[in-house]
């Protein structure tokens, strides 16, 4: 078993003892993690899913962070002539599973009682910042 404070899921090979491949995750003891930062949540399969499960390994007062392509954000570009259908796809279906919406990603993370401490939609990509409290 892997029992580490700080984890790098990574969906290509692991370059450090921080990161381990989302295929290691069942691995990982529940509630054994301050910090997981999810940064490939796109190339992972069924990744709502996962990220539903991967939020059990968090401690209390452990935060998690995942980074990801907005679909939303993706069309609006399109939508707006500032990029072409192309140009989306060439730069956004390398490897990827699926792309998800923010709003995906923060419905799980509310609904497992974490609190949203950061958000932030630019202009393709999110990132989130949430937090396992006492309290829910």
């Amino acid at each position: 078993m892997i029992q580490q404070s700080t984890i790098d899921i990574v969906h290509t090979k692991p370059q450090n003892e921080r990161e381990i491949h989302f295929t290691q995750a069942n691995e990982v003891y529940n509630g054994s993690c301050e910090e997981i930062n999810i940064l490939c949540i796109d190339y992972i399969p069924n990744g709502l899913s996962y990220l539903d499960n991967i939020i059990n390994k968090l401690a209390f007062d452990g935060k998690i962070i995942v980074i990801g392509t907005d679909l939303i954000q993706a069309a609006r570009k399109i939508f707006t002539g500032i990029a072409t259908l192309k140009e989306i796809e060439q730069s956004m279906y390398s490897g990827r599973y699926m792309i998800y919406k923010y709003e995906d990603i923060s419905k799980i993370v509310l609904n497992k009682k974490l609190k949203i401490e950061y958000a932030n939609v630019g202009e393709i990509n999110y990132n989130l910042v949430g937090r396992r409290t006492l309290n829910g």
